[in-house]
């Protein structure tokens, strides 16, 4: 493969990693408002299933960003090896992700991954473990902020 083709490659690759995140967030938002706006504690079994489902989605989509940086890392490795070839030593792009695979800066947006994915995990989880409805919350004082 050229150069110009495996950084196209990547750029596509990078716009899917960014769109599972946007998919991540946006789901993270509809969660907690859908949570702090209910205006009754989740039900035992409804927990449960929140969690259930949660999980699922948590691990699907862990899967497809691991897959995806798998795949960026595999293409900006090829173009490491570009970088050091006669043909493209002197392509500045080639250069920067070559010098992006030896810091370990890949290595990083895996623990980025693993651990972003962890905490929203813990989050999610306590939010639906804890949660109280706003009623009960003005009823103990915790949200009534006049008092």
């Amino acid at each position: 493969m050229t150069l110009y083709e495996l950084l196209d490659l990547n750029l596509s690759a990078g716009t899917r990693i960014d769109v599972q995140l946007s998919i991540f967030i946006t789901v993270h938002l509809a969660i907690f408002g859908g949570i702090i706006y209910v205006d009754r504690p989740l039900r035992e079994k409804e927990k449960i299933t929140s969690l259930i489902i949660y999980t699922i989605f948590a691990l699907l989509n862990y899967h497809i960003m691991k897959n995806q940086l798998d795949i960026s890392k595999s293409l900006v490795s090829e173009i490491a090896k570009l970088a050091i070839s006669s043909c493209c030593g002197d392509s500045e792009p080639a250069q920067y992700f070559a010098e992006q695979l030896k810091s370990g800066k890949y290595n990083i947006k895996d623990l980025s991954l693993i651990f972003g994915h962890l905490i929203f995990y813990l989050i999610v989880f306590l939010s639906i473990l804890f949660d109280k409805s706003l009623a009960k919350m003005r009823e103990n004082k915790i949200y009534n902020i006049k008092n």
